[in-house]
């Protein structure tokens, strides 16, 4: 058994990039039930169902993983850049407007 075969003895935390039902998730947040189990809220990464929810008891789960930095790194190579790294800020919006299109009537031409 290698270690990418080990289930993590932990909960994931907010903001940690995991694996689930063969699809990756960031963890949007984690509770704890009455038995001491951890429902975990997250969103999907991929993208074919980003950003659909799902919640789901941690230990009962058969292929979890929590991804490490080098599984954000592929998941920003694959297309979107804008891939959330919970030990960064997001950059400020940019806004850009375009000039409005000069127009000519046709009189005025000589």
């Amino acid at each position: 058994m290698t270690g990418a075969d080990v289930l993590p003895e932990r909960a994931p935390v907010q903001g940690e990039l995991v694996q689930v039902r063969s699809r990756r998730w960031l963890v949007e947040g984690v509770e704890t039930t009455d038995d001491g189990r951890s429902t975990v809220l997250l969103a999907c990464a991929d993208d074919d169902a980003q950003g659909e929810e799902l919640a789901v008891l941690w230990d009962y789960e058969i292929d979890r993983r929590i991804l490490d930095d080098e599984r954000w790194d592929d998941l920003a190579s694959r297309g979107d850049r804008r891939a959330y790294r919970p030990q960064e800020t997001a950059p400020s919006p940019r806004v850009h407007v375009a000039a409005a299109p000069s127009h000519t009537s046709a009189g005025s031409r000589r």
